[in-house]
């Protein structure tokens, strides 16, 4: 799964839904399925309180380990959308702990991650 699109389930923040384009597989010890993915368009910085635009978001799989590498995973996968990490190890360790800044669901087809979307959110 290369490129696939994100929403939040908590917020209206993801809106609209999100292409997202797998970078690196990543671990932090604890879950070694860390997707590093570019964010377009980018999410602005008063969204999550952050420097900058993010144009970069590590994702880990809520519930379903693997799901995210799987060769075909069932949509839609449910993901914690961490802030990306600012440095990694060269084998892919991410060093730094990750704080949640949304939860979010990422599906393989942009109308339907729309469709997903909250009426009164929209």
């Amino acid at each position: 799964m290369d490129s696939f699109f994100l929403i939040s389930t908590e917020t209206r923040l993801l809106i609209p839904p999100r292409q997202c384009t797998s970078l690196r597989r990543l671990s932090n010890g604890v879950m070694n399925d860390l997707m590093l993915v570019t964010v377009d368009p980018p999410i602005p910085r008063d969204a999550y309180g952050t420097k900058g635009a993010l144009t970069e978001l590590l994702l880990g799989p809520k519930y379903d380990r693997g799901a995210l590498f799987a060769k075909e995973p069932d949509m839609p996968i449910y993901v914690y959308v961490f802030k990306a990490p600012e440095s990694v190890t060269n084998d892919g360790l991410v060093k730094e702990r990750l704080s949640v800044l949304d939860w979010g669901a990422i599906y393989d087809d942009y109308r339907q991650a729309e469709a997903a979307i909250l009426p009164d959110w929209r």
